[in-house]
């Protein structure tokens, strides 16, 4: 049965330390942009036991897999909602459908009645939701200023009245991206908290933050180090892991040129051998020749 969690003001805060099961295939999410934040995702989805979670811009789905990670663990009776056209855009690249496929397969092995992958426009997915239906929202689609803040305005009213919204790369102010503007607009504007590391992670809450006292009431400055230093530590591990398969890799190489060259010596003495022997043969039948000859001219009796 599922886990039905308590209103959120009888909730405590959890540092978690989770294991992410699609690691294990695709190693290299611990590496991307967004790895940096999943720590922290995954406490807030176990704090908050949401029942809808909404993903715009999911790629890879190193997000989306923390959301889900995050309901399986907690056995929450919540349901994660990923919406990409997985075509692909300009500042993440234009990519094939083995993308889409490979989310798809990595979701049904792993999280099976936990996520619906919905391909679509987000403007166009928005009809489907109900007003004030979505506890998390996490946006995280193109990153101009006027996308973000069309996807920001035209999901707003679907937020529940104390949801809550992640914007991703809120610390990075090249390559056209706007998230940033929009962040400092809103920050000022409703109760916010945000992380620096990993491009940047925003956390607001447009509507109300009832409930949510015991992370807002925690130091923040303490907060962050905690969760950087988390990202680190999970980079550190990634690294060390990445080395020492470099270094298995290097010695397996090793190994096989090791024994080409014992083979090759092998064989080399193989024919050595079997020139050797044709040398003698060769040598046996010119003695044997000499001697012929020899006898007949009386030289040797």
């Amino acid at each position: 049965m599922k886990n039905i969690k308590t209103t959120l003001e009888e909730r405590k805060w959890v540092f978690y330390q989770p294991v992410f099961a699609v690691d294990n295939v695709q190693p290299w999410h611990g590496i991307l942009p967004w790895s940096g934040h999943r720590p922290f995702a995954y406490d807030l989805v176990r704090f908050i036991g949401p029942r809808i979670i909404v993903e715009l811009g999911t790629h890879y789905g190193t997000s989306f897999y923390t959301f889900c990670q995050a309901v399986k663990d907690g056995n929450l009776n919540s349901q994660c909602i990923a919406i990409d056209t997985w075509e692909g855009d300009s500042h993440s690249g234009f990519y094939d459908n083995d993308v889409y496929e490979t989310v798809r397969d990595i979701a049904n092995r792993f999280f099976p009645n936990i996520h619906t992958l919905k391909r679509s426009r987000f403007s166009e997915a928005v009809t489907q939701f109900d007003d004030g239906s979505i506890d998390l929202l996490h946006i995280d689609g193109y990153h101009t200023l006027e996308a973000v803040t069309e996807d920001y305005e035209t999901w707003l009213p679907k937020l529940r009245s104390n949801g809550v919204i992640l914007f991703h790369d809120i610390a990075h102010t090249g390559d056209e991206f706007g998230v940033y503007i929009l962040w400092d607009k809103l920050s000022r504007e409703y109760p916010s908290r945000a992380f620096s590391h990993s491009w940047g992670l925003g956390v607001l809450w447009p509507k109300g933050t009832k409930g949510y006292e015991p992370l807002l009431e925690l130091p923040w400055e303490l907060v962050q180090t905690l969760y950087e230093q988390k990202a680190i530590v999970a980079w550190q591990k990634d690294h060390i892991v990445r080395l020492e398969g470099q270094k298995d890799e290097r010695i397996k190489v090793v190994q096989e040129k090791e024994q080409q060259i014992k083979n090759f010596n092998i064989a080399l003495r193989d024919k050595e051998e079997e020139l050797n022997k044709i040398l003698q043969l060769k040598s046996i039948r010119l003695h044997r020749r000499i001697d012929k000859v020899l006898r007949r001219l009386k030289i040797i009796d």
